[in-house]
């Protein structure tokens, strides 16, 4: 969940882990599309609907608490 600098990073090692696989990057700022793109992932605007939809087996919170975000 986050997909700016911080976000960038955690999917870079996500993808670059054998075994593991990044479905779903979920942030409303439109630059997480690039993100997304980048990685072959999902991009969500919301991050409940995102482990809703995707069932993912585990996740990364990827982001700062002073961006506002109520993940913290």
């Amino acid at each position: 969940m986050g997909g700016g600098l911080i976000g960038r990073e955690h999917a870079a090692l996500i993808a670059a882990t054998p075994g593991a696989e990044l479905v779903a990057i979920s942030d409303p700022a439109p630059a997480a599309e690039l993100v997304t793109s980048e990685f072959g992932a999902r991009h969500y605007l919301d991050y409940r609907t995102m482990l809703d939809e995707m069932r993912p087996d585990g996740s990364a919170k990827c982001s700062s608490c002073s961006s506002g975000n109520r993940l913290c």
